[in-house]
């Protein structure tokens, strides 16, 4: 008899462990169901497309001479151009000029989101640049000529080794 109460108490505290411990358990398989939900959707290849086409726009590859001549044309597009920079921005490096076989032109490129800084070290070497071509705003056009309002928003850049150097 005492071992049928020993065996009684036992189960009742078994039960009552799975009882006290029924909300760890439920979060658990809940936390399990979400997981393997977001795994799901995430593996969903129409989302993947769409975010991929959203990501990689089209570039455009533009030399100097054309951006100088129609600027507006490239307004708003992808656009990669190379150069030589001639100068950067002293205050913080925000901004870089390139010129292309006309000295007498350069494009301004500022630093986009996903760009820090420009460094003084690029000034005499030739770089590459990745970006949307933006207007400025009438503010910064006061101080500048018509013709250079218009200036590449870079997101990436990469310094072009040339034969020889």
């Amino acid at each position: 008899m005492r071992t049928n109460a020993l065996l009684r108490e036992k189960a009742l505290c078994a039960a009552a462990i799975a009882v006290t411990h029924l909300p760890s358990i439920m979060k658990r398989l809940l936390l399990l169901l979400f997981v393997s939900f977001l795994t799901a959707s995430c593996n969903n290849d129409t989302a993947f497309e769409v975010s991929e086409a959203g990501d990689n726009p089209e570039i455009i590859h533009v030399s100097f001479d054309d951006f100088k001549s129609n600027p507006e044309e490239y307004y708003g597009k992808y656009v990669k151009l190379e150069g030589m920079c001639v100068r950067v921005d002293k205050r913080g490096g925000s901004t870089m000029y390139l010129i292309g076989n006309d000295p007498s032109y350069e494009i301004k490129v500022a630093a986009g989101e996903d760009v820090t800084r420009f460094t003084r070290y690029f000034e005499g070497r030739v770089m590459e640049v990745l970006g949307y071509v933006r207007d400025e705003d009438p503010i910064h056009t006061l101080t500048r000529s018509k013709e250079q309002n218009y200036y590449i928003e870079s997101n990436r850049y990469r310094r072009i080794r040339k034969e020889g150097r």
